[in-house]
């Protein structure tokens, strides 16, 4: 039979708060002070830190979802090299290439 308390089973539990506080607590507390705390001041304790934490959380998602996206440069279109004018279509790339070209190109296409 076990002494009246804790079991060695409730250990987990005790050293997951004693570090929650610890991490979450930003310098606040230290781990001494933790472990010898009152059960139920460390409660209090980690139920406050879950409430800024939550509070937290709900302003950033709250925040305007279309936001992340003003920032991303938009994608540079393809002009031609000589004028500076875009490019609309796969066609005018090839009839541009083809006008600068000065290698002779052969038609593609065979006529009868």
């Amino acid at each position: 039979m076990d002494f009246f308390g804790l079991n060695v089973s409730d250990r987990p539990y005790i050293f997951q708060s004693v570090f929650d506080l610890v991490y979450h607590g930003k310098g606040g507390f230290i781990y001494s002070e933790i472990y010898n705390m009152p059960v139920w001041l460390r409660k209090y304790n980690l139920m406050k830190i879950n409430e800024v934490i939550k509070a937290q959380n709900d302003t950033q998602n709250v925040k305007n979802p279309n936001e992340d996206f003003k920032n991303i440069p938009k994608m540079p279109q393809k002009t031609d090299t000589v004028t500076k004018t875009p490019l609309k279509s796969t066609q005018d790339i090839k009839n541009i290439a083809i006008k600068n070209s000065k290698i002779p190109i052969k038609n593609s296409s065979k006529s009868k």
